[in-house]
Order: C-alpha cells, then structure tokens, then sequence
C-alpha cells in the first residue's frame, strides 16, 4: 500500500487552510497542541487538521482539561530537559576533571599561596644579600646596579620554580 505524501504548511499557512488568523495559530503551537503535528519548523496539515477537529468536537470542559494536562505535560518536558541538560554538564565537568584540563578553586588558591609566598621570601632576601656588597661598593650607581642584579636573580628563580610547579605539588 503506497504511503499518502504529508503536506507540510507553515503557521501562516495552516492558519489560511483552516480558515482561521495567524495569532490563533501561534498560540495552538505555544499552548502545545500542536506539538505531534510539528515536522521541523512546519507542519503536518493532515495531522494538524485531525488534531484540531478532534478538539473541537470536545465540550468547554474537556477543552480546559485538556489544556492543563498540555501545560502539565510541557512543564514536564521542559522539566526532564534541563535534569537532562544539568546532568550532561556535571558529566562534561567530571570529564574535564579527569583529562586535567579543570582544577578546583582550591588547588589554584593553594597554588597561588605557593607562589606569592616564594615570591615574598626572594623579595625580602634581596636586601639582606645586596647590603653587604653596597656597603663595599664605591658608588651608588655601583649599589643601584647589585640591587637590580640580586631583583632580577630573585625573579630568574621565580620563573624557573614556575616552569617546573605542576598543581599536583600544592596539595
């Protein structure tokens, strides 16, 4: 038996098909009665037309009763797609965890404490080394030159201790 060929119509055009105005149209398609006739972005006339004339065969009462389980149904829906969503999200994050490539807030603030700490410890020696070969010094350019020397020693093993911290030795 050969397969009737569905026709498919727009909001705009279901509206001109069943003799009605666009804006009922769109509020059908927002209340979710039409959600089974949707094909993409269009519509199945065919299905659409069993959809609505079913409906209007019902009374005021059913027709209100049917609308609440519709809402009912699209909060659901809507309801299981963001569980779904969340739960897809934690597992990318549990993922990027795994690989390395997402730290917690706490290995990066231990990590940071690390540093800022040796950073404090090379600064605060640099006086202390530079002050007893200022005081032998001739000149003060000579002095300023042994303190910029001991800064950028102090910084050289500051960038080598950062190339070689892995986040693994904060803990």
């Amino acid at each position: 038996m050969a397969r009737k060929k569905r026709t498919l119509a727009t909001q705009a055009a279901l509206a001109r098909h069943r003799g009605v105005s666009p804006a009922r149209v769109s509020k059908l398609v927002r209340d979710g009665v039409l959600d089974s006739a949707r094909v993409g972005k269009k519509f199945d006339q065919d299905l659409a037309d069993t959809i609505l004339n079913d409906r209007q065969q019902l009374d005021p009462s059913q027709r209100a009763e049917l609308s609440t389980l519709t809402e009912d149904n699209n909060s659901l829906t809507g309801a299981n797609l963001r569980k779904a969503r969340a739960q897809a999200l934690k597992a990318e994050l549990e993922v990027a965890v795994l690989q390395g490539s997402l730290v917690s807030v706490e290995e990066v603030a231990a990590l940071g404490q690390a540093v800022i700490g040796n950073v404090r410890a090379k600064l605060l020696g640099v006086p202390q080394k530079a002050a007893a070969e200022c005081f032998s010094s001739e000149s003060l350019a000579e002095c300023k030159e042994i303190i910029e020397v001991e800064i950028r020693l102090a910084l050289e093993d500051l960038e080598a201790l950062a190339s070689v911290v892995d986040f693994e030795e904060a803990d």
